[in-house]
């Protein structure tokens, strides 16, 4: 299924053209519609595009960018030459020596000229859109083992994206999208002119952070999604005319909820995973009654990163590792059974059906918070210990990252939280605290702790 069609996240074009600087970055977890959301972008403002205009104006006239920001509407639809690279696919930086004159160099030094030719056609700045921005930078710490080749095909990236993205007279807003915070840092001066808006840095709203309603669904999202699937595309549905339709969506929705545990990002304050969701309604396909209703396996967002970055880890680190496991782990199990019990989404769950006053008031409520205490901890009086220093090493500048990451022979345990927080495994809870936010990333992250044990020889507990 094509989340597009059924979630409406136009309203977010206008807050990324409009504000922070000539070039933003949106760093969220995988699997959050980053691609998907990019795509819209390009086909809201491109001037070219295999959707004739006045097909996509009718279709977005229908949209939230339409009511919300008319003018914008007017003055923007169609009317941008619409650059979009996605760098997942250039793994020739892995290995390659000779790279002086191919690849992402040469698109460097065409792409100036190409805008620069449309401004003369068009009168109007050109859009440049990256996405997987940090997978070039990422590819290079996995494969590429000799430092001085590193540090050569670091150079390149950083030549290639200040070619395009820096004094660039053409270029009225370059939009960038990834996982990690690797750029500014890694590749020299490259992104300094840039904005760069980390999904789990504080709760800023969507006026702060224009990615903030770009990625993600939120629990209103989830609700429409549900109803649209369940009453257009459930196949079971119109055959099981025995089915209440209202109480089989209270059931997805909640059990989702339940399950999923959503994200606190920002003022949007809870967000789910798209693909999990999406997924999850997929599988349904083979469900024909409520009581078939299971939501103990859903794992689609787990296992979407790659492992091999973090496996030259220091082995007094592993440890440390273990340490913040048990931690982690010990608090969201305590923190989840109250959630199942004790919250407005078990109760919603005993509900006969919902409607969307009552998804509204679900979204707008204040999430639950953890509730830490000492005896989360696996050594007593060591929790707020250990939750502090998480909160510091989560949040410490990227330099300190990057500089780790670019050594590359050996990677501390502070380090490993680090990308692991960026990756979407760990969100702040409290101004003090970082938590697992779901059981579906509780189980991916116990499995990669035990992956990492298996690699060092060293058993970690669970």
């Amino acid at each position: 299924m094509e989340c597009g069609l059924a979630v409406d996240k136009s309203a977010a074009i206008f807050d990324i053209m409009d504000r922070g600087k000539s070039v933003v970055v949106g760093l969220y977890p995988r699997r959050m519609g980053k691609s998907l959301f990019l795509g819209l972008l390009e086909d809201f403002l491109g001037v070219v595009s295999d959707t004739p205009y006045g097909d996509r104006r009718t279709r977005y006239e229908q949209y939230a960018i339409c009511r919300e920001r008319p003018k914008f509407f007017e003055d923007s639809i169609g009317r941008y030459a619409v650059f979009k690279l996605d760098l997942k696919s250039y793994d020739y930086l892995k290995n390659r020596k000779d790279i002086s004159a191919v690849g992402l160099p040469a698109i460097g030094a065409v792409l100036p000229a190409l805008m620069e030719a449309f401004f003369l056609l068009l009168g109007r700045k050109a859009i440049m859109i990256i996405d997987e921005c940090d997978a070039p930078f990422t590819n290079i710490l996995c494969d590429v083992e000799d430092r001085d080749l590193r540090g050569q095909l670091f150079g390149v990236y950083g030549s290639f994206l200040s070619s395009i993205l820096k004094g660039n007279e053409y270029l009225r807003k370059g939009v960038l999208a990834g996982v990690f915070d690797v750029l500014c840092s890694g590749v020299g001066s490259a992104l300094n002119n840039a904005a760069t808006f980390l999904a789990h840095s504080g709760f800023a709203d969507y006026v702060t952070n224009p990615f903030q309603r770009a990625f993600g669904f939120t629990p209103q999202d989830t609700w429409d999604v549900i109803n649209q699937y369940v009453d257009k595309l459930w196949p079971a549905r119109k055959h099981c005319t025995d089915v209440d339709a209202n109480e089989f969506k209270t059931r997805v929705f909640t059990g989702l909820l339940l399950q999923c545990g959503g994200y606190r990002i920002g003022a949007v304050h809870r967000i789910f995973c798209p693909l999990s969701v999406m997924s999850f309604l997929a599988a349904l396909d083979r469900v024909k009654t409520s009581e078939q209703l299971c939501f103990s396996n859903i794992r689609f967002w787990s296992k979407t990163g790659r492992l091999s970055m973090f496996r030259p880890i220091k082995a007094g680190s592993v440890d440390d590792l273990a340490r913040y496991l048990r931690y982690l782990s010990n608090a969201f199990q305590r923190h989840n059974a109250v959630r199942k019990t004790n919250t407005m989404a078990a109760r919603l769950q005993h509900a006969r059906s919902l409607d969307g006053s009552m998804v509204a008031q679900f979204a707008d409520q204040q999430p639950e918070q953890h509730e830490l205490s000492d005896s989360d901890s696996d050594s007593g009086s060591d929790g707020g210990r250990t939750g502090t220093e998480l909160v510091r090493i989560c949040t410490r500048d990227e330099v300190g990252l990057i500089r780790d990451l670019e050594m590359g022979e050996h990677l501390t345990a502070a380090t490993v939280m680090q990308l692991l927080y960026q990756a979407g495994y760990l969100v702040p809870v409290t101004e003090d605290r970082m938590a697992i936010p779901s059981e579906e990333v509780h189980r991916d992250m116990v499995e990669f702790y035990m992956e990492l044990s298996e690699i060092h020889g060293t058993p970690m507990a669970r």
